[in-house]
């Protein structure tokens, strides 16, 4: 059997856990990502409606900073910042959109 057949195996085995987060030996963040997610430190939560719309931002708490988030195949690996994150990207970017916004300090 190949390796990556191992590692499917080995996924499929645990996929009911794909996606929660469990507490690792030192109090470290473990989860087990499901295709096409990543991770990142997250510091800030911007609300949308369902047009696109700026709600709000919210700080995150420093315990719940790790966040889960979708990726595409390019973002995922991307080093020059030209394939934007499905749903989420870095702060400067939402800073420029709403520079107003009460969140930003």
């Amino acid at each position: 059997m190949s390796w990556i057949r191992d590692l499917c195996d080995v996924y499929d085995r645990n996929e009911k856990i794909a996606g929660v987060y469990t507490e690792g030996r030192y109090g470290e963040p473990l989860i087990l990502v499901p295709i096409y997610h990543s991770t990142m430190a997250a510091h800030v939560t911007i609300t949308i409606d369902d047009k696109g719309n700026f709600i709000r931002a919210d700080k995150v708490p420093k315990n719940q900073k790790m966040t889960l988030v979708p990726v595409t195949e390019k973002s995922a690996t991307r080093s020059n910042n030209i394939a934007p994150m499905p749903l989420c990207d870095y702060e400067r970017l939402a800073r420029k959109l709403h520079p107003a916004s009460a969140v930003w300090g």
